[in-house]
Parts: C-alpha cells; structure tokens; sequence
C-alpha cells in the first residue's frame, strides 16, 4: 500500500522512515518520487541520504540536484563524500555545480 509506506515518511523513528525510502525506491511512479523527494530535508543525515540515494538510482533529477546545493552547506563534506559514492551518476550534476558557483570549501589536488 502506498500510502501507508508514504504515512510511514512522517515516523519520529529514523529506522522506520529508512524502511520506507527502501521500499519507495523499489515503486515505480510519480507518486513514490515526489514522497522520496519530501524527505530531502530530513533533519537527519542518513535519512536524507538515502532519499538522494534513491532519487538519483530512478534517474530523477532531483537527487543531484539537491545534493549539488548542500555543497557549500553545513554539509558540504557529507555532501561531497555521497557524490563520490554514487560514482559516475554523480559527475554531471558536481561539474555543473562547481562552474555555477564558487565553492571556497574546495581544494584542489596535486598528484
């Protein structure tokens, strides 16, 4: 039931509001993406992340999205630790960001 899986999103408990992000990401549909994207702004971490997670594995643009404005953010390294693990997905949306916007948490890397 959809609605209940998108009801359980509201859950003061973080492990049951991660337990619908599982389940939302594996439903196909407009109506799971928009209730994955209401939880960007969860207060916890995690939970955000996952949404982001999930967001960007059905190809919604939003994931990115969102997380390219953390960079720069209280979670800026947060942020650029999941752009590195979602791997190839993530390398569009932070070159984007990065020629938007000057980032001074940045630094290059010699090698």
């Amino acid at each position: 039931m959809l609605w209940w899986t998108i009801l359980k999103l509201k859950s003061q408990d973080p492990d049951e509001r991660m337990r619908s992000i599982e389940e939302l990401g594996r439903i196909e549909g407009r109506r799971a993406a928009d209730a994955l994207a209401s939880v960007l702004q969860d207060e916890n971490w995690e939970i955000r992340a996952a949404a982001i997670r999930a967001l960007i594995s059905r190809g919604d643009p939003r994931g990115p999205s969102y997380l390219t404005q953390l960079l720069g953010s209280r979670w800026n390294t947060k942020a650029a630790d999941l752009f590195v693990s979602i791997g190839h997905q993530g390398v569009e949306p932070l070159v984007a960001a990065v020629s938007r916007q000057n980032f001074t948490g940045l630094r290059t890397i010699d090698y």
